[in-house]
């Protein structure tokens, strides 16, 4: 008597190597949805006739998924390493596939999902953990129901072709590689004000600056200004990006020469390691050049020559300053003298702009050097002693020194120059009509003022300045009678 069949055992769940294949072309994909959703209802829901229309945000949509195709694929297929790896560990072979999957979403989310959190701001934090788990419970119902449309094979372990492995990790160290390079791109200032970003790393102006970009791969930038020279970028990414390029040629061949059995035989697999060989030295050369690489020399002397005629053409305007106008007469007729100022009216003044700009910048507002009123000996209107007074002091709303790289250098600049605009609206009644504007730098008389001679808002290396000068004035006391 024939004994019954016994039922085919249940067959595990998808390897995490056939869920990542999936979230590879899922998690993109998702990404693209949420992306145009989100741009769609951005622009359905703002009124700036400034912002672009539903034609704009797609195009931003489209070229923001272009860029950040390799990062969108390097966190979708660890996303799905994590979910089938999880997945497969807890669910076992007789959990339902939609348990699987959640199971899977959870932990895509967990692994991959709140590290990305961490590294950018909650409000945008919330679309990546979504983004995340559907990746995660899409890629392990996909593979899970492919995997019950195949035969049964004993243990349902599929052997990977040869060298499998080693192009795997070739196409990771690529999509590294690209990830580096897009970085570097922005760190170097192609995306940003290459000018204004080397004026203020170096603290002078745009007109001594010189901005030497895209030399090399992977890309290198330098700014000059006379004899100073400084590099942009973090300085190990150049060196890094080298690194994980020629790994990803090295893996390349290796998985060539095992798919297409290229090295056979001992002189062979000499030959194949003789190539291996030459391709680290070859890298590591190159690592080292890219890390030691100089300016070229055109462009210090094109810097040292826009120093020589800055310094040219501030001579010419002082001394033009100096020239009297024309038609004036070098005896001009005697005009009656002006009132003494009242000291204690300048002190009076000074201390509202002090109120003023310490109110605008609030108490999270870092001073440098805090604010606060010298005085110096100086001469009257009429020659005798008198007293000028100076309201100085120096702000910024992070130390720079602890800027991560340039990007955070430069946001930390642009929410400085924010500061001292807000600092020039309150001195001048909430415009800036009659402000003198040069290069981000302002100069003004105060409106409700009549002892400021001069005041100026400014910056020092990406340092805020403010300094309000007064007329030469006189105590109550000293005054003639």
């Amino acid at each position: 008597m024939p004994l019954p069949e016994e039922p085919p055992a249940p067959r595990p769940g998808p390897t995490a190597l056939r869920v990542a294949a999936h979230a590879l072309w899922i998690g993109p994909v998702t990404t693209a949805v949420a992306l145009t959703i989100g741009s769609t209802l951005v622009v359905a829901t703002d009124h700036d006739p400034d912002f672009p229309g539903v034609m704009g945000a797609l195009w931003l949509t489209a070229i923001a998924l272009v860029v950040g195709l390799p990062i969108s694929l390097l966190c979708s297929g660890a996303a799905g390493l994590a979910a089938g790896g999880v997945a497969r560990a807890l669910c076992g072979a007789r959990a339902p596939l939609a348990v699987s999957a959640l199971v899977g979403g959870l932990a895509a989310t967990a692994a991959v999902g709140l590290p990305l959190v961490v590294l950018t701001t909650w409000p945008l934090g919330v679309p990546v953990l979504a983004i995340c788990a559907v990746t995660g419970a899409l890629s392990v119902l996909v593979a899970g129901r492919r995997q019950a449309t195949r035969p049964h094979a004993p243990d349902d372990v599929a052997t990977p072709r040869r060298g499998g492995v080693w192009l795997a990790a070739a196409t990771t160290a690529g999509l590294a590689t690209w990830t580096a390079l897009l970085w570097s791109w922005v760190e170097n200032g192609f995306a940003l004000e290459p000018t204004e970003l080397c004026a203020s790393r170096l603290g002078v102006t745009e007109s001594r600056t010189v901005y030497v970009g895209g030399q090399g791969f992977p890309p290198r930038s330098w700014c000059l200004a006379g004899d100073r020279v400084e590099r942009l970028g973090t300085p190990w990414l150049a060196v890094v990006t080298v690194g994980l390029l020629v790994a990803g040629v090295g893996c390349a061949l290796i998985w060539l020469v095992r798919r297409f059995g290229l090295a056979r035989g001992a002189s062979g697999r000499w030959a194949f390691g003789l190539v291996l060989a030459a391709v680290g030295v070859l890298g590591g050369w190159w690592a080292l050049a890219t890390d030691a690489a100089e300016p070229p020399a055109q462009a210090r002397a094109q810097a040292a020559e826009r120093d020589a005629q800055a310094d040219t053409a501030e001579a010419e305007a002082a001394a033009a300053a100096r020239i009297p106008a024309p038609g004036a007469t070098s005896s001009p007729s005697p005009t009656p003298a002006p009132a003494p100022v009242s000291l204690d009216l300048a002190r009076a003044e000074l201390a509202v702009l002090q109120a003023q700009a310490q109110d605008v910048g609030g108490p999270s507002l870092l001073w440098q050097q805090p604010m606060a009123i010298t005085e110096a000996p100086c001469a009257d209107v009429v020659g005798g002693p008198g007293t000028a007074l100076e309201l100085y002091g120096r702000f910024t709303t992070r130390d720079l020194a602890t800027a991560s790289d340039n990007v955070d250098f430069l946001l930390i600049t642009q929410a400085n120059e924010d500061v001292a605009e807000a600092i020039v609206r309150a001195w001048n009644g909430g415009g800036v009509d009659g402000v003198d504007v040069m290069r981000g730098e302002y100069w003004l008389t105060p409106e409700a003022t009549s002892t400021v001679a001069s005041a100026h808002v400014g910056f020092d290396q990406g340092v805020g300045e403010v300094r309000v000068t007064t007329a030469c004035a006189v105590s109550e006391s000293g005054r003639p009678r």
